[in-house]
């Protein structure tokens, strides 16, 4: 039986490359002239340092009618140089820690059916996507495809990261076949709208964000469909599981047989805390997992053919 192998990356895959996490952002915002100049917005975001962070404290600024759209529009701009400041860090990058194709990052990138990630900045599009991917993956793609979406304002052909992005509406959204998928389920920090509105989901109330944007809708069934499939698999890479809508669809695919393997530094301690709670998706998930890596991708692509060889063990598994 053939497995049904996808990867769901989160912050802490780019971490890696030194792209920022959530309280890294926090402590960027903090510094931004945005904030300085404001104390008002300065004292609103540390209100929530602790509880849900600049995530929680956007989506309450966005939902008091009371606040400033000067001042929420400064918030939300202060973001956008936040990702800015990360791409061209990615842009100076090595993004391969080794030069033996077997332990290439791009070449294990290729190994999977489709590539879901939560991040909204741009590292795969800079560093992967503009990487031999046809060649890497010997015959199973003949490049990678950001499905349903089409460049605003075309800078070139297999450019992804200097131009906006915007759903295409002049046909069903699909999957390009041969072409391997690459889907942003929260957005990104490149596209917008036809209304030229920012397609990103940041902050509280996700679900009903992503409601707003039939791509986006589109992108949460096709991960659905992939992770309840028969005999799916899918490799977690730096995601916490902070996002409940995301931990309830792995809990129910684990519950059809999903197989998971997870990548991440606190290994098997990312449920300490939550196996004992009456948190059921954990619960849940934990059955799922047949194997961690609690080793920097530096270490496991840099050369170590042990940790290869446990996370190959995971990819064949069922094969």
């Amino acid at each position: 039986m053939l497995s049904n192998l996808n990867l769901l990356l989160g912050a802490g895959f780019s971490r890696n490359w030194g792209g920022w996490l959530a309280n890294e952002v926090f402590e960027y915002l903090i510094g931004h002239e945005s904030f300085i100049s404001d104390s008002y917005l300065n004292d609103h975001l540390w209100k929530y340092k602790d509880t849900g962070g600049f995530e929680s404290a956007l989506f309450e600024w966005q939902k008091r009618d009371k606040i400033s759209r000067e001042r929420r529009v400064r918030f939300e701009n202060a973001l956008k140089d936040m990702f800015n400041e990360m791409n061209k860090g990615f842009r100076v990058r090595q993004f391969e820690f080794s030069n033996q194709r077997y332990f290439q990052v791009s070449n294990f990138l290729t190994k999977f059916d489709k590539i879901f990630t939560l991040n909204q900045d741009l590292l795969l599009e800079i560093q992967y996507m503009n990487s031999n991917i046809e060649l890497n993956a010997l015959g199973r793609f003949n490049g990678p495809q950001l499905p349903g979406m089409i460049q605003k304002s075309p800078v070139s052909l297999g450019d992804w990261a200097d131009t906006n992005w915007t759903p295409d509406l002049s046909s069903d959204f699909n999957l390009s076949a041969g072409s391997q998928p690459i889907i942003k389920l929260h957005g990104s920090c490149n596209w917008v709208s036809s209304d030229s509105d920012e397609i990103m989901v940041i902050g509280g109330g996700k679900p009903s964000q992503i409601e707003n944007f039939p791509i986006l809708r589109w992108y949460f069934e096709e991960f659905e469909k992939c992770i309840f499939a028969k005999g799916a698999k899918l490799v977690i890479i730096g995601y916490s599981f902070g996002d409940s809508h995301i931990n309830s669809l792995i809990s129910e695919g684990v519950s059809n047989g999903l197989h998971l393997f997870i990548i991440d530094p606190r290994g098997s301690d990312l449920f300490t805390g939550f196996l004992n709670s009456d948190y059921q998706d954990m619960n849940k998930i934990k059955n799922g997992v047949r194997g961690f890596s609690r080793r920097s991708l530096n270490e496991i692509f840099g050369g170590d053919s042990i940790e290869i060889s446990k996370i190959q063990r995971f990819i064949d598994l069922f094969r």
